[in-house]
């Protein structure tokens, strides 16, 4: 039992000899304003009939095993606040692998998959809570500029989700592709 155990410790040891911590991720803003021009009796008047914000918040972790394979885990934050009435937040929890399949140089090709949980609350409406389950994968490429710093983009998203949100359920299929960009800046420690 000790040699096993040894063993083990060695062969985990030798696996991550050369394992990295990376540490990054996303963070986003959006904004858009519909106005409404009217004509009447002359007299234009202008009214806003939609004001919406938000912005996105998701540091991620990606632990390198070797050069091919990556363990991550990304905990994400989202707030809309729509026309001023509606205020939504949004936490997700995405542990996730990533399989290194490709190199150019210092851009590095690969595919995240993992796990995906979303729980979102509505202020100020009394809708219900909503929360998801799903998986995804996601394309995506990584250039290193230094030994300590890489760009990271995901460049669409394959996924299902389920969600629930009181009596009401939903089973989702998606496949984005430009409309799924994203972008990140990670730090090796």
């Amino acid at each position: 039992m000790k040699k096993f155990f040894l063993m083990a410790v060695i062969a985990l040891a030798a696996t991550t000899a050369k394992a990295q911590l990376w540490v990054g991720g996303e963070l986003g803003y959006n904004s858009s304003k519909t106005k409404i021009e009217q004509t009447v009796y002359n007299t234009t008047t202008t009214q806003t009939i939609a004001d919406n914000s938000g912005f996105t918040f998701k540091p991620e972790l990606v632990y390198d095993l070797n050069d091919n394979w990556s363990l991550g885990f990304a905990l994400g934050f989202k707030h809309s606040n729509n026309s001023g009435s509606v205020t939504t937040n949004a936490w997700s929890v995405e542990p996730f692998a990533r399989y290194k399949f490709a190199e150019a140089g210092d851009v590095k090709f690969f595919l995240d998959g993992g796990l995906a949980y979303e729980s979102v609350h509505f202020n100020s409406t009394g809708a219900d809570n909503a929360e998801g389950y799903g998986v995804f994968v996601r394309p995506g490429l990584s250039y290193e500029i230094s030994d300590n710093v890489c760009f990271d983009a995901h460049l669409g998203n394959l996924s299902y989700m389920f969600a629930k949100q009181g009596d009401e359920k939903t089973n989702a299929f998606e496949l984005k592709a430009a409309s799924a960009f994203t972008f990140g800046v990670y730090f090796k420690f």
